[in-house]
């Protein structure tokens, strides 16, 4: 009588230890796709970051760039004063 029982014993821990190495598989991989996601996600808007400033430095004129902190014409973009040059005005289009 005890064969058949410790039988069914073994296949029971076999499933839950089957269990529970595929669910910690699955939560690992779900992990793994939310920190690649987050990865792409920061060096995309770094890339983008980085083609809009050299994109915005070629439309400047050259005394923009170099100018001292202190209050400049309105912006096209935003109709708006702002203080600095040309890192100022990539602030106020980044946190847009």
């Amino acid at each position: 009588m005890l064969e058949p029982r410790s039988a069914d014993l073994d296949e029971y821990l076999e499933q839950v230890h089957e269990m529970t190495v595929t669910t910690a598989i699955s939560r690992a991989q779900e992990e793994l796709q939310r920190t690649f996601q987050r990865y792409m996600d920061e060096s995309l808007q770094q890339q983008w970051a980085a083609a809009k400033r050299q994109l915005l430095e070629g439309a400047m004129p050259y005394g923009a760039l170099t100018m001292s902190p202190g209050p400049s014409a309105p912006s096209a973009a935003t109709g708006m004063l702002f203080f600095g040059g040309f890192d100022a005005w990539m602030g106020v289009l980044v946190d847009e």
